[in-house]
């Protein structure tokens, strides 16, 4: 059973004849005749009586003009709903981010809102052990680092800078790594967003880039567990310079290796598909274009 056959069996009946259906659809009778016998011959029943000079419902096409019509009425009632939904800046969107973004963007955050008070945001940790919610539906996530997940659509919105730091306490016991292969004889706390990441970061030396694997003593999958173990001594770590810049400044974290070395993320905006975007999606993707790259250099 198809709509349109349902739709014009309501028209035929409504203008009780099949040539001023065809005149009023622009359309040759014939089909017009197809459409109403392919409808009956789904039902397997007779909705129409036809003479040659009347037409007429049957018992049985009266009823079904009546569900039918409540029917297409409520198909068009659910179109221009999520028609209108689908085109206005309202509604809600989920994005899914590490926690510390969120904490860090908190103002940014506010000035969309300001922009957008009838966009509802349900902003979600993704610091677990996937990098993407895979049972979850989503509108966007945040994502720092490679995306390797070619099932959906990735964008580049900023570029992030971090460094390598060791609380003053850390560096009188152990002393300071002077080159990136020391590290393997010093306690390491390691961030990471998933479980079973090699414990291992990239430095890049005069020709290429080369890995430093360590032993860690300590894994974490919140930055902010990461950084606030490294204040009370407890190893080193890679942070982002935007969450350790007043640590640095208060004197609570030391730089290593001298400022070099520093380390450039990209920031990904990930979302299902370009295709039916949402307006609301839209325009919280475009502030993020617009706005991210320099909230994480006013932050570093």
């Amino acid at each position: 059973m198809k709509f349109d056959d349902m739709a014009l069996f309501l028209l035929v009946a409504e203008l009780g004849s099949f040539t001023k259906t065809a005149e009023y659809k622009n359309m040759p009778k014939s089909t017009v005749s197809r459409h109403v016998k392919d409808l009956e011959d789904s039902l397997g029943v007779r909705l129409l009586d036809r003479t040659t000079r009347t037409l007429k419902l049957t018992a049985q096409g009266e009823l079904f003009y009546q569900r039918a019509k409540k029917i297409l009425q409520d198909i068009d009632k659910v179109r221009d709903d999520i028609g209108e939904e689908q085109s206005t800046a309202a509604g809600d969107i989920t994005m899914y981010a590490p926690s510390i973004l969120f904490h860090l963007f908190g103002k940014w955050i506010m000035q969309f809102r300001e922009q957008y008070p009838d966009i509802h945001l349900e902003l979600l940790n993704l610091d677990s052990n996937t990098r993407f919610p895979e049972q979850a539906r989503f509108d966007l996530i945040l994502q720092p680092g490679v995306v390797n997940d070619s099932s959906f659509i990735s964008r580049k919105i900023a570029d992030t800078k971090g460094q390598y730091y060791a609380s003053p306490e850390y560096i009188r016991k152990m002393g300071a790594p002077n080159e990136p292969n020391d590290l393997t004889q010093h306690h390491i706390v390691f961030y990471s967003l998933h479980h079973g990441e090699v414990p291992r970061w990239q430095f890049h030396g005069s020709n290429e880039p080369y890995f430093v694997d360590f032993k860690r003593q300590i894994n974490s999958n919140s930055v902010e567990t990461t950084l606030s173990l490294a204040l009370e001594g407890a190893g080193v770590v890679r942070l982002p310079l935007m969450l350790s810049k007043p640590y640095v400044e208060s004197g609570q974290l030391c730089e290593l290796f001298n400022g070099a070395h520093k380390m450039n993320v990209p920031l990904y905006a990930i979302y299902p598909s370009r295709r039916y975007m949402p307006e609301r999606v839209r325009l919280i993707l475009q502030f993020l274009l617009d706005n991210a790259q320099s909230a994480i250099d006013e932050l570093s």
